[in-house]
């Protein structure tokens, strides 16, 4: 019998027989509409962005539970139910991770993001570092955008002519865009899916 990946509740519980026979998710009807989903494509400066849901309390909760507290078996609940729209929308694009500290990395003992994109059926290319252990997690906006100066494209590599840069939120966008002016730099035609946003990007 299957079951919720969060509340380990019956999968199918309250579905009608048409939802039964084509639900396709892993999280139960009950905790994914308790997860705000409100897709939003917008720019930052000159880059083209998708994410699906707003970062509020239960979608927090939910990403912490997988990064923090270590529940791997929680990595499909984020694109799982998206997977054939994001293959057909980015079928020629190579996924490129935004970087994490090597102190992260090293802590969860996995790569939350490549966890979460791997069923994504595109190319994958690792095409940044992060200089040191510089976290952001408590920092201010202002600080943040200190990030450009700890980011780095790794040497002797080939750079696909498009990439995807993927992330799981984004709040001041300071890394994702130190990543995307690296790529500007070279003509490279870049776009980024992020799974959550902060409020401060919703379209009003």
């Amino acid at each position: 019998m299957k079951r919720c990946l969060k509340c380990d509740d019956f999968l199918y519980h309250n579905l009608n027989l048409f939802e039964y026979l084509v639900y396709d998710d892993c999280l139960c009807k009950k905790c994914r509409s308790s997860l705000v989903f409100k897709p939003q494509n917008f720019l930052i400066e000159d880059l083209k962005v998708e994410s699906f849901y707003l970062y509020e309390e239960n979608f927090k909760l939910l990403l912490l539970s997988y990064k923090e507290l270590y529940d791997e078996a929680l990595y499909p609940v984020f694109i799982r139910d998206k997977l054939l729209y994001l293959k057909l929308k980015y079928f020629n694009y190579t996924i490129s991770y935004v970087p994490s500290s090597f102190d992260n990395f090293k802590r969860r003992g996995f790569n939350h993001l490549e966890m979460i994109f791997k069923e994504l059926k595109l190319e994958k290319i690792d095409l940044f570092y992060k200089d040191g252990n510089y976290n952001q997690n408590n920092l201010n906006f202002k600080d943040r955008a200190k990030i450009k100066n700890h980011i780095f494209l790794k040497e002797n590599i080939k750079i696909p002519k498009k990439v995807l840069l993927v992330d799981d939120v984004v709040t001041s966008s300071a890394t994702i865009m130190a990543c995307y002016k690296i790529l500007k730099l070279k003509n490279i035609k870049t776009k980024a899916l992020i799974i959550s946003y902060n409020s401060f990007w919703q379209k009003v």
